[in-house]
């Protein structure tokens, strides 16, 4: 008898460890999903900086160009 409650007693521990495993997995998915999201919008915001940054150097040089003129 003591036995079985002795193998029950182990079962749900590692029971309950293999759940917390699990959520800890999930959780660090979550967590990578976010990050890869965000980084992807961070790269995106750049490009869109770069671009109107690039524009804008386009701008003054006509500005210059015509300046000179």
């Amino acid at each position: 008898m003591d036995q079985l409650k002795l193998e029950q007693k182990a079962r749900a521990g590692l029971e309950d460890m293999l759940l917390r495993i699990e959520r800890h997995f999930k959780a660090e998915q979550a967590a990578r999903r976010k990050a890869e999201e965000d980084l992807e919008e961070a790269r995106k915001l750049e490009a869109a900086a770069r671009a109107e940054l690039e524009a804008e150097r386009r701008r003054w040089q006509a500005e210059a160009a015509q300046l000179e003129q």
